[in-house]
């Protein structure tokens, strides 16, 4: 079916485990399109164990235990223009998007970053001849992404970017509240939001930050918001703190009482958090590994970017921080700001509902 506008289009999404961000993006969906989005997706990960509530313009099914005829026939029953195929990992998955392809428009996704081990290279020979066939195209975060995509099979004119973006209502509403008594006087606290997992690298952030600490004798802090396996061997010291897993609306008094965001992971394809600090107004220190900083970040402007798990290149970074004057510390946070305003759940939902508005090149 080809559609000449967003309205009127019927769109399912298969997904893994939702969170906050995405259903921001799934609601704007169903608001362009006119019509109920069905998300069939997994229970919410216990290491992040959000609480959802009523989603207006949402039904959300739990596909757990499910065979690829059961999603199919549960699929195909809506009628939908649309599929969005983000778990194609899952066998069944796969095969019940083979069995879409010649009722609707079926498109997948991916945060995966091309690094040319023999795996990805093994991968995505069979990928390429495979998936194109399957899938009309591919929604990606970024540019990180784009050669993967290609080595998949997509061309560009089978691919859209911005498949992440923060809930950006409610973190707009936080910075309107908080950002006038933040600037008024800048926070001298880090705060790091990351499941406490090895893959975050918080270890070496807590290291860092003690160093950084006693090298300038400075009077910063450390906050730090998640949970996780790691969470029994957190490091202890008087300036470091730890929150726990917060709610989103849980936040704001956090993000009123911070003031530069961290977030130091050895592996982190995107990290849609950076975009939420971003919109929020927060000046950045991100690793090389977070895929986010391509778009929000530009490293010596509005915050450092640091080789992953280098805690001698991290330390430094976060004395330039403690030794940054008041007005520079507010210019990064303004120019975070601005860059975090580039994306949008408005942007996701015009993006890949034009997979089906109009018709994708070959």
């Amino acid at each position: 079916m080809v559609l000449n506008s967003s309205e009127g289009i019927k769109v399912a999404v298969v997904f893994r485990e939702l969170a906050p961000y995405i259903l921001a993006c799934f609601r704007e969906t169903a608001r362009l399109s006119g019509h109920t989005l069905r998300v069939f997706c997994l229970p919410v990960n216990a290491e992040a164990p959000f609480d959802f509530g009523q989603q207006p313009g949402l039904e959300i099914i739990n596909r757990s235990g499910w065979s690829s005829g059961q999603l199919y026939n549960a699929i195909a029953e809506g009628k939908p223009d649309l599929v969005f195929v983000a778990d194609w990992t899952n066998p069944a998955v796969l095969l019940a998007a083979f069995r879409l392809r010649g009722r609707c428009t079926v498109i997948t996704g991916f945060d995966n970053h091309w690094k040319g081990g023999w795996k990805q290279q093994v991968f995505s020979l069979g990928a390429s001849i495979i998936f194109p066939r399957i899938f009309r195209g591919v929604f990606i975060p970024g540019e990180p992404q784009r050669e993967m995509a290609h080595r998949m099979g997509f061309r560009d004119a089978r691919i859209r970017t911005g498949a992440y973006s923060a809930d950006t209502a409610l973190f707009d509403g936080y910075f309107a509240r908080t950002f006038p008594q933040r600037m008024d006087r800048f926070p001298h606290r880090f705060l790091c939001v990351a499941r406490y997992i090895p893959a975050k690298g918080l270890d070496i952030l807590w290291e860092a930050f003690i160093r950084a600490r006693e090298a300038t004798g400075s009077d910063w802090e450390l906050w730090c918001a998640g949970t996780g396996d790691g969470w029994e061997q957190r490091r202890e010291h008087p300036a470091i703190r730890h929150l726990g897993f917060l709610q989103p609306g849980q936040l704001e008094e956090v993000i009123a009482q911070t003031g530069v965001f961290v977030l130091p992971s050895l592996f982190e394809p995107w990290g849609v958090v950076v975009h939420e600090y971003a919109r929020a107004g927060f000046p950045l220190v991100l690793s090389r590994e977070v895929g986010a900083a391509s778009r929000f970040l530009e490293d010596g402007s509005n915050g450092y970017s640091v080789p992953a798990g280098d805690v001698d290149a991290l330390e430094a970074a976060l004395i330039k921080v403690m030794k940054s004057d008041e007005k520079r510390l507010k210019d990064m946070a303004e120019m975070s700001r601005a860059k975090g305003l580039e994306l949008s759940p408005e942007h996701w939902a015009t993006q890949i509902l034009s997979f089906c508005a109009k018709k994708t090149a070959e």
